[in-house]
């Protein structure tokens, strides 16, 4: 009883006197005052994790590696959490010694296990595996994780990163060739389809790696957004039109298929007058969801005046 009415004594004393601003102006002494405070609740409170937790987040802020990782190895003994493990991950990451910088991938793994798609943990182990050059076991990883993580984008920009480190630049259409040969999930195939469509090469190709994706997921909104790209790439319009439609009825506020509906639509506004109309409010809607989304299709050679026949 008389150690809590000390901590709550002392906790008040600590933080009457620190203003705010003192930890943008004068980091260091603030630093110092942090440590004891957390010294105290510690010898205080010596089994509480999340204590344990918060001094060891501060040590290795302070760069104090070995006492950190003392903490962060009592505070996971004591309730071991994703969040535990990926900043003891992060501590080993960066300490001199290889074999305790190299316990960092055990850590990893722990986090992965509970929570398979966590960017940062899956960036981080692949950046240690280019790192200690250990690519092919980089790329093996990430290969069973495209079998499910559902950010492709993130795993082939690894991939491509430990392909490249390896000597082995690859394509990223050519890497996905590739992977599809080897596990052709709906993500991929979209993915294959969408550089295809997205570079103007192989659309038949293209069409089908997307149909391919959508006989195994018939609702996937951007295989679907992805098809009607391509088939209004190949003079399609009206058939563009009811993919776009169909993605637009499970993804209503998908700003690229609002702003391809609205090419589809002027492509038949040069028969039909009327459909003018219509594709301007399509592609007002998609501006107001993001204003971005006209400049990133005209890279793509996707503008009003190539959908008008200019």
């Amino acid at each position: 009883m008389r150690r809590h009415i000390l901590a709550l004594v002392i906790s008040g004393i600590f933080l009457a006197g620190v203003p705010a601003a003192v930890a943008e102006e004068v980091p260091g002494p603030l630093d110092r005052l942090e440590r004891s405070f957390l010294d105290l609740r510690i010898w205080l409170w010596p089994d509480d994790p999340n204590v344990r937790l918060a001094r060891a987040n501060l040590l290795y802020h302070l760069e104090e590696l070995d006492a950190a990782l003392a903490d962060y190895d009592r505070a996971i003994a004591l309730q071991p959490s994703p969040a535990a493990y990926m900043r003891r991950a992060q501590a080993r990451s960066h300490h001199p010694d290889d074999r305790v910088r190299k316990g960092a991938y055990d850590d990893l793994a722990a986090v992965l296990a509970e929570l398979p798609g966590f960017d940062r943990a899956i960036d981080m182990r692949a950046t240690m595996r280019i790192q200690d050059g250990a690519y092919d076991e980089g790329i093996a990883e990430i290969d069973t994780l495209l079998e499910s993580f559902p950010n492709a984008d993130l795993l082939l920009r690894l991939r491509g990163d430990l392909s490249e480190a390896a000597g082995r630049p690859s394509d990223v259409k050519d890497m996905l060739v590739e992977l599809v040969e080897k596990q052709p999930s709906p993500s991929l195939l979209n993915h294959l389809c969408w550089v295809r469509v997205t570079r103007n090469i192989e659309l038949q190709e293209a069409l089908e790696n997307c149909d391919a994706a959508l006989a195994e997921a018939p609702e996937f909104p951007e295989a679907l957004d992805s098809r009607g790209v391509v088939l209004l790439r190949l003079g399609r319009p009206a058939e563009a039109i009811a993919a776009f439609n169909k993605a637009l009825t499970k993804e209503p506020d998908m700003a690229p298929t609002l702003y391809m509906r609205g090419l589809a639509r002027l492509w038949l506004a040069r028969k039909d007058p009327a459909e003018a109309a219509l594709a301007e409010a399509d592609l007002q809607a998609a501006l107001e969801l993001d204003p971005e989304v006209e400049e990133d299709y005209r890279a793509y050679g996707l503008t009003r005046q190539w959908a008008m026949g200019g």
